[in-house]
């Protein structure tokens, strides 16, 4: 900007909300939130090593002056930690640095943060596949019929690789459908392949039904309703927020269509400049100093550069990776990001070294950035060995846990005896043959605190205690489909899959019983974790019902 230049008004705006982020960047750089409240990293630290004060310490140890048996011993040392540290779950070593308190600081501002991020990422997730399964409902049966094979010429329009007029299958003609309900992306879809605006619009009013576009409006609108999400969120972290896409009505040969937002991908197999693009981000992917502030930002926040046209990916199979990818986006980066500068904060991590060790601290930070990464959109043309691992590490597990009854109980049995470890027999054994919840406290009101625990409660509707636990905890809401990591994989791949329209009635029915495949060892699973809720909620309350009681 020179000297003497003028700024239009919004212009002007654009400065003022520019100025305003770095100026919140800029004070919340040092502060964690912490339930509804900022706090200065400087006073959690001051929290957290009070909180360990009578933690025995570790000693430390040197690398200098070592011979080369005491060298090769420390790092012997070292392995064996790196070892033992990653077979221990995160909320333990939580556990262990709170001494046992469940609301200490590591568990609130770390683990519980994250686990809690998650549960609002499974409730979007849940929400948008019904949305998308209706859709799919929606469409005739009969439209599938041949779909996969069926392939339309598009007559004036040229294809950029053979030079002979364009051809589409059924999915990728959908999909320019979408590109043109979105006026921004119609553009530079038109100008990255050369082609005639009418030649594509003929097509589309040609080939293109009404229950077509109505199921393509149905996919758009699921865009849509997380977005004042995606917003709200960036003005929380102190950033401007994206302006929405201008949704510009058009006529079809159906009547008019109200015009939406339609995410653009660009394709790596008709672009060198695309592919090596995403070869670089994919690559970034796998490196710690590049990744380590553990960031799940997807793109949608910044504004279109529309002087910039490359092939576009014509793909329904791409949305369902690109829409999760937003709502992990939306739902954890506060939590990481916040989890992030408290893990980071020297002094915190000097507390976690001293307590645990350096490969404890590692451990910890692994998991934050697995969980930033998690479910990451790759290019298609560099998963083929990732994949294959992926591939029989599925079907592993699938043999080894899936519909196996052996499996189940041993599981089951296993969950029950660690819930009984960790609550003592009592407190399950209540949780089992009471079914004590606050479910009934519910029902019951106030009248409880002069009744005591003991005298008040016995709810055995077992739905009821199901919901109130819901309710209250996301952890156990999605903790059927938040099991071991190749499962969880598996299950988002099925579901991914089943969004995509083009998927066979045949090949739906197949995902579907494979997707039950691990219900079993769910429903057991699940069968010690509600008492073991219960008996934890309980043994909770039981101090403040004495102190209740205490005081009548």
């Amino acid at each position: 900007m020179t000297a003497g230049s003028t700024l239009t008004v919004d212009q002007f705006r654009e400065l003022i909300d520019t100025v305003k982020t770095l100026d919140k960047l800029g004070r919340d750089v040092l502060k964690v939130r912490d339930g509804d409240t900022q706090r200065e990293l400087s006073e959690v630290a001051a929290e957290a090593e009070a909180q360990t004060a009578n933690l025995p310490k570790r000693d430390p140890e040197t690398n200098r002056g070592l011979g080369r048996i005491e060298e090769a011993w420390v790092g012997l040392k070292s392995k064996l930690r790196s070892g033992f540290a990653s077979m221990l779950k995160v909320e333990q070593m939580c556990d262990w640095l709170d001494d046992g308190k469940p609301n200490g600081v590591f568990n609130r501002l770390f683990f519980r943060k994250i686990a809690d991020a998650e549960g609002q990422r499974n409730d979007i997730d849940a929400r948008i596949t019904q949305r998308w399964a209706e859709a799919i409902a929606r469409l005739p049966k009969d439209m599938f019929k041949g779909m996969s094979k069926k392939v339309y010429d598009v007559p004036g329009v040229i294809d950029g690789l053979t030079g002979e007029t364009q051809r589409l299958t059924w999915e990728q003609k959908m999909s320019l459908a979408g590109h043109r309900g979105d006026a921004s992306a119609f553009a530079k879809l038109l100008r990255g392949e050369g082609w005639e605006p009418k030649a594509v619009l003929d097509f589309l009013d040609k080939n293109m039904t009404r229950e077509e576009w109505d199921f393509i409006r149905s996919i758009s609108d699921t865009f849509q309703e997380i977005f004042p999400l995606k917003q709200a969120m960036l003005r929380r972290l102190g950033n401007t927020a994206p302006p929405e896409v201008d949704r510009l009505p058009f006529e079809t040969r159906h009547g008019t269509m109200p015009g939406w937002y339609w995410p653009i991908t660009y394709d790596p197999a008709r672009s060198e400049t695309v592919r090596k693009q995403q070869a670089e981000r994919a690559d970034r992917m796998f490196q710690n100093d590049t990744y380590s502030r553990a960031d799940t930002s997807t793109g949608r926040e910044n504004t279109r550069n529309e002087n910039y046209a490359k092939p576009v990916l014509l793909s329904l199979d791409v949305l369902p990776r690109v829409l999760k990818d937003e709502i992990r986006d939306i739902s954890t980066r506060e939590a990481l990001v916040d989890a992030h500068r408290f893990m980071t904060h020297p002094p915190i991590r000097q507390v976690i070294e001293g307590v645990l060790s350096k490969e404890h601290w590692q451990t910890l930070f692994g998991w934050l950035q697995a969980v930033a990464n998690d479910a990451a959109v790759r290019p298609s043309e560099l998963q083929f060995w990732d994949n294959l691992a992926h591939g029989v590490r599925s079907r592993t597990t699938m043999v080894g846990l899936g519909f196996r009854f052996s499996t189940m109980v041993m599981h089951g049995a296993t969950a029950a005896l660690e819930s009984v470890a960790e609550l003592g027999p009592v407190n399950f054994a209540k949780g089992i043959f009471d079914m004590r919840t606050a479910a009934a406290i519910t029902t019951l009101g106030p009248e409880w605190m002069q009744r005591g625990l003991d005298a008040c409660l016995r709810n055995t509707d077992f739905e009821a205690n199901r919901d109130f636990i819901f309710d209250r905890s996301d952890e156990m809401r999605h903790r059927m489909n938040e099991t071991e990591r190749d499962i969880r994989e598996q299950l988002r791949e099925i579901h991914l899959k089943l969004m995509d329209p083009a998927t066979n009635p045949l090949t739906r029915a197949r995902l579907a019983i494979t997707a039950r495949a691990y219900q079993g060892i769910a429903m057991l699973d699940m069968a010690s974790a509600i008492p073991t809720w219960i008996g934890a909620y309980c043994k909770a309350l039981a101090p403040a019902e004495k102190r209740i009681l205490l005081v009548g």
